[in-house]
């Protein structure tokens, strides 16, 4: 289900991206007159920051190295949960920003151990430059590319001196990150959004990881999302 619906916000996000243009242009002329269009260049051009919230469902390919856990072959475990997070950006032009996103799904399914798996999260960060296509004053479609950061984490029970040192175990690693979106501002300073976000990365081990978790993990991340931002 989660499949169907991202391949209808991608596939709905294009057919905007084409139509609405087409659309804007066949409006009155007097719409689009010279006075108006400076009117609506000095709505939207400006520097300003923005801070939002957003939750949404992701979809997960994680791909572990190959173990004695996993008979000598590579896991790979699919998964999608819900989760939430922040986002923030500035605008420094009319059609330019800088983001960045901070999301956090919780309670994943855990893989086969050799550990007591009590709970596993992971952590996206992403920082992209973003490029808005201003259908109406009030309207946009985005898109952006960039660096992604994630962190893959394992926390175990605590009970037992095995786990005295060490309760968690980190896999962390830096890839890229696609996105695209639609926005509509509500009023001057409120606006929400629609958006898909993908990232990729290879996560190396920590160091301080148990001996069975020292191997490198592969992470694929699709988040389909609502936000809602505050413009300043």
């Amino acid at each position: 289900m989660a499949n169907v619906i991202k391949r209808l916000v991608v596939t709905g996000l294009s057919l905007l991206s084409i139509l609405l243009p087409l659309a804007a242009h066949t409006q009155d002329t007097e719409y689009f007159d010279g006075a108006q269009d400076t009117e609506a260049e000095a709505e939207h051009d400006g520097s300003y920051f923005y801070l939002g919230l957003m939750a949404g469902n992701a979809d997960m390919t994680t791909e572990f190295d190959a173990s004695s856990v996993f008979d000598g072959i590579k896991y790979e475990q699919s998964q999608d949960e819900q989760g939430f997070g922040l986002y923030s950006g500035f605008n420094f032009a009319d059609v330019w920003s800088l983001e960045g996103m901070l999301f956090i799904v919780m309670d994943m399914q855990g893989r086969p151990s050799e550990l007591p798996i009590d709970d596993v999260y992971l952590t996206v960060i992403t920082l992209t430059p973003s490029y808005h296509f201003h259908i109406y004053p009030s309207w946009s479609l985005f898109v952006k590319a960039g660096l992604g950061v994630m962190i893959y984490t394992e926390d175990y029970d605590k009970h037992g001196e095995e786990f005295s040192h060490s309760d968690s175990d980190y896999w962390t690693g830096i890839g890229f990150s696609l996105g695209a979106g639609t926005q509509f501002d509500i009023t001057d300073n409120i606006a929400i959004r629609l958006s898909y976000d993908y990232v990729e990365a290879e996560l190396e081990s920590d160091d301080n990881n148990h001996h069975p978790n020292l191997l490198d993990v592969d992470q694929d991340f699709e988040l389909v999302s609502f936000g809602i931002h505050y413009q300043f």
